[in-house]
């Protein structure tokens, strides 16, 4: 009998790929990459974390500084200022095949720092209405995120995020949006 010799490789590739075990992941988010975020917020303000994928979802950890404005009264803005430190786990909810768009679901926790009226604008009467100059934060977090792959390592990122403050005499609830980029290492 003749055989074509194209056709026996051919026929011993496929046995030899069907027999060894091979873990596949889409290249984008492969388990264990890790990967550095900025972004900027809304209200003012920016985060940096740095993260690492995991099979269907990421960790990340990181510092995050906002500015926000609170009314004391009638005409009497009061701005502050929050310095905080954040770890959150993010699940993927959704995502095309190929990895290009990722929805991801998940939450975190928070501590930091308020600090109130950081420029000194306040009239010396409403300073004294403050019990102190700031507050010590703690608290947990929801957030949504959409991630958009422009190349094979760098995404762009428009997430929501609903924080719960435990100890802000100001606010326990504060929404907030963001725009940023992630780079996978």
């Amino acid at each position: 009998m003749f055989f074509h010799k194209g056709l026996v490789k051919q026929v011993l590739l496929m046995a030899v790929l069907a027999l060894v075990p091979v873990s596949a992941s889409a290249q984008r988010t492969a388990k264990g990459q890790g990967m550095i975020t900025l972004t900027g917020t809304y209200p003012l303000g920016g985060e940096i974390s740095y993260g690492g994928y995991l099979n269907s979802s990421f960790w990340e950890a990181g510092a995050i500084g906002l500015f926000r404005t609170h009314s004391l009264g009638e005409d009497s803005p009061m701005d502050y200022a929050q310095a905080l430190a954040f770890g959150d786990w993010m699940y993927r909810l959704a995502g095309t095949r190929n990895r290009v768009l990722n929805l991801y679901i998940g939450g975190g926790a928070f501590l930091g720092y308020e600090f109130y009226d950081p420029w000194n604008k306040l009239t010396e009467g409403q300073k004294e209405s403050l019990s102190s100059s700031g507050t010590f934060l703690y608290g947990i977090l929801g957030k949504l995120q959409l991630q958009l792959f422009l190349s094979r390592s760098l995404s762009i990122l428009l997430s929501a995020e609903a924080p719960v403050n435990f100890t802000s005499p100001i606010t326990w609830i504060q929404p907030c949006g963001s725009l940023g980029l992630r780079l996978d290492l």
